[in-house]
């Protein structure tokens, strides 16, 4: 017998050795080498085919898939588009912005007369001067514009903005001239003058006379009444009224309103700084005939009344400018148009 096994044996059973703690399970190496969720230690040969790529039929014998191949890379391909568009949207600029603000101012002469077929119609002779200011988005320059009008009247253009146009194209019959003002003129210039007269019938103001004749005395009154559609208000009133002959100048008296007699020119005269939109005022004087007049020479006793004002926001024609793109200079062309006149009326 074999000694070592015989004192075994003899010994007796053996208590058994304790099992190492593996909470993790390291110890466990053939359970940790058999472990392979993902199947990553498989054998390759044992992995399934896989499936064979479909083919689409093509008229140019050509494959194509579903899928863009691998050397086409679609984020570069956005971007070239997108290039591609913003170079042919900038090969075209739009054309500059032009903003042309007229004004005109006219010098008025007008005379209303009584007893007549049109009365309350006044005859207005009219010299007016047009101003631009020109305001463009061009950097370098203002693109020249086309001068309309909507009247036939006599226009003298001012030559140092007139434009030059092709002689191959004439300018347009509804056009007066081509008008060309330099990027460095920065204020309002004078682009021309005219003048025309015509029948106005409806005045901004309205001046009423009234003359009463009593034996020897005669009592003569103004009324000034601004009309309520006007823009603005009036300023710088005058008025004056012409005394005749057959009166006593040494006995005129001024009844209502500040005003003076002038025995050398015989008027009597009267000053308002301004009279607002839509109201009135009167002014009136009493004096005494040298002899008293019958009723059918009373007619020949005339006063007539001369009145002077001036107003910063209406017109008394109806004149009216514009601005038009030339077809050598495109541009987007708008205007706007304020008015001022100096009045100066008869009522005979």
């Amino acid at each position: 017998y074999d000694t070592s096994i015989w004192e075994i044996a003899m010994a007796g059973p053996q208590p058994a050795a304790p099992e190492l703690f593996d909470a993790f399970g390291l110890y466990s190496m053939e359970e940790a080498e058999s472990f392979d969720p993902f199947g990553l230690k498989s054998d390759i040969s044992e992995l399934p085919p896989p499936p064979e790529a479909e083919t689409y039929p093509n008229d140019d014998d050509t494959a194509t898939s579903p899928f863009p191949p691998p050397e086409v890379n679609r984020v570069k391909q956005a971007v070239d588009d997108l290039s591609l568009r913003t170079h042919s949207t900038a090969a075209a600029p739009l054309p500059p912005k032009l903003m042309v603000r007229f004004h005109v101012h006219e010098d008025v002469s007008s005379v209303a007369k009584t007893g007549v077929e049109n009365e309350g119609a006044s005859e207005v002779q009219i010299e007016g001067t047009l101003q631009a200011l020109v305001d463009s988005s061009d950097a370098n320059r203002n693109p020249h514009f086309l001068l309309m009008c909507n009247k036939h009247l006599q226009f003298r253009s001012n030559e140092q903005y007139l434009g030059k146009y092709n002689d191959d194209e004439p300018i347009p019959s509804q056009a007066m001239e081509l008008i060309n003002i330099p990027k460095s003129v920065k204020d309002n210039v004078t682009v021309g003058t005219f003048s025309f007269v015509e029948q106005v019938r409806h005045m901004p103001l309205l001046v009423e006379r009234k003359v009463t004749m009593y034996n020897c005395t005669v009592r003569i009154a103004v009324q000034i009444r601004s009309k309520l559609s006007n823009q603005g208000d009036m300023t710088n009133f005058t008025i004056a009224v012409v005394v005749p002959e057959r009166v006593n100048g040494s006995t005129l008296n001024v009844l209502r309103g500040e005003g003076k007699y002038d025995d050398l020119k015989r008027t009597v005269q009267w000053t308002m700084p301004m009279l607002p939109k839509g109201e009135s005022f009167m002014v009136s004087a009493q004096a005494e005939l040298w002899s008293p007049v019958t009723r059918e020479d009373q007619t020949m006793v005339q006063f007539p009344v001369l009145l002077r004002c001036f107003s910063y926001h209406d017109q008394l024609s109806t004149v009216q400018f514009g601005a038009l793109e030339a077809d050598d200079s495109p541009a987007t062309v708008s205007y706007t148009q304020t008015h001022s006149f100096r009045l100066l009326h008869r009522l005979v």
